[in-house]
Formats: C-alpha cells, sequence, structure tokens
C-alpha cells in the first residue's frame, strides 16, 4: 500500500507520508520545490491557462501533481513490470485520501500523465513558439560532452507565451525519444522507485524557475527558445547555455 498523510492544507506547503508495504521503511518527502517555490513562485489554476500545463490521467489540466512509481516486484500481483504508480494531483486531493490511489495505467504506456504532459516535446516536430529545456545530470544520450560540476538534478520545463509546467524527477537518462513521434520510458528506471512533481505556472514565472535551477548547476541538455523571449528572459537564455551562478569564495 502507498499511505498518504497530507499535514498541510496549503498548496505551496505540502507533504506527504510515503510508505511501501513490504519495503520495511517510510519515505518522507516535502516538496522541495513547493516549499523553495513559497514566497518565490506564484501557482497558477491550469483551469484559467491554455493547454500547456500538467496533465493528470485523462489527459485534463491540473495545477500540480504526484506520482510515485513503484518499485518493481517480483510478484504478479504487485508490479512485476516495474510501471505502476500512485497518484495524486490537485483535484482528487480535494477528496478526503487516507491512501494514495494506484492507477490502472502503466509509465511504460503511451497513457499517463507523464505522457500526456510532455506530449509536445515527443511530436516530431515542436511549435517554434514553445520554449523549452530539459536538465538531467545522468542525460540520454547527447553531443554535449562530459559534464563537470552537474547538480544532482533533473527534470523539464516547458513554456508558451501564456503558462507552462516544471516537471521535476528522479529518473536516470530521461527524456528518451525527444521529438521522436513516440512517447519512451526509459527501461534503466524499471526496478527501483522514481518520483514525478509537476506544477504549473504563469510564463512571467519562467525566469525565478531558471534562477534557481542555476543555483543549482542543472545540466541542461536540450532547449529551445523561442523568439518571443527576446531580451526579457536572461537567466533563461543563460541557463539554456549552461551558464550558471558562481558561486562566492570563502
Amino acid at each position: 500500500f502507498v499511505h498518504l498523510k497530507q499535514t498541510q492544507s496549503s498548496a505551496a506547503q505540502l507533504q506527504f507520508s510515503i510508505g511501501v508495504e513490504g519495503r520495511g521503511n517510510t519515505m518522507k518527502y516535502s516538496l522541495l520545490a513547493a516549499l523553495i517555490a513559497q514566497g518565490i513562485i506564484s501557482f497558477s489554476s491550469a483551469k484559467d491557462l491554455p493547454s500547456q500545463s500538467c496533465k493528470d490521467e485523462n489527459g485534463n489540466e491540473v495545477d500540480w501533481f504526484i506520482i510515485y512509481k513503484l518499485p518493481r516486484s517480483t510478484l504478479k500481483s504487485v508490479n512485476p513490470t516495474g510501471g505502476k504508480f500512485a497518484y495524486v494531483d490537485s483535484e482528487n486531493s480535494k477528496k478526503t485520501l487516507e491512501y494514495w490511489p494506484i492507477s490502472q495505467q502503466d509509465l511504460f504506456k503511451n497513457s499517463n500523465p507523464i505522457a500526456y504532459t510532455l506530449r509536445s516535446l515527443y511530436e516530431r516536430t515542436t511549435s517554434e513558439d514553445i520554449l523549452y529545456f530539459a536538465y538531467n545530470d545522468e542525460p540520454p544520450k547527447t553531443n554535449e560532452g562530459k559534464w563537470k560540476g552537474k547538480g544532482h538534478s533533473k527534470g523539464v520545463v516547458l513554456f508558451d507565451k501564456t503558462a507552462g509546467f516544471w516537471l521535476l524527477h528522479s529518473v536516470p537518462k530521461f527524456m528518451k525519444g525527444l521529438k521522436s513521434g513516440q512517447y519512451v520510458f526509459p527501461e534503466n528506471a524499471k526496478n527501483n522507485g522514481q518520483m514525478f512533481v509537476c506544477f504549473t505556472f504563469r510564463t512571467e514565472q519562467v525566469e525565478k524557475i531558471a534562477e534557481l535551477l542555476r543555483t543549482q548547476n542543472a545540466k541542461v541538455y536540450a532547449r529551445q527558445l523561442p523568439g518571443w523571449i527576446g531580451g526579457s528572459f536572461e537567466k533563461v537564455t543563460l541557463l539554456a547555455s549552461n551558464k550558471f551562478e558562481e558561486k562566492a569564495k570563502p
């Protein structure tokens, strides 16, 4: 089972306790990005925004979602393929939840919240009006060369002129299949438990997201900078070029 404990009511202060049966431990996740965002970044309601937002299990827009991918199990009744996941979002969390619902979907199939959210990046041709960058300290094979001083961080940021999302995750070599026309979840992620956290924001917040990621030395391995950013998004441009905040000397 996956146990859910909501200790704060504010969307920017959500904390959950996740217990995995048979694993003998409890992992506590204070949603780091949400806590950092408190007072720095403003949440937006996906219902008031266009299609570039976090998506739920049916492809509908949501303010946020959290996915815990269950570890692969040798028990056929539990998670033999490694694709099962627990799921909670800004809509189903309005109910009184004692346990995280276990989704009937599979992360290795092309119908799930991750696939729906990232659909624009798996299409063979991404709109030139889309701003995105994908970062991962263990990226898929790229032409970026070796990387020194990378931050231990993974995620995808995608916006249009009005709104977008920040998807944080823990999966090495994700995203594979960028612009391939097909959603791909990496085989190397089958065995271990993994986390995904997605937040919807208005576009004016993307500079603050970039600023946070620059302090982490987030390794950007894929990006697109549309013409509409002009000179108004300096930190986004620096991050996309892997130019980071200089650390003060002791």
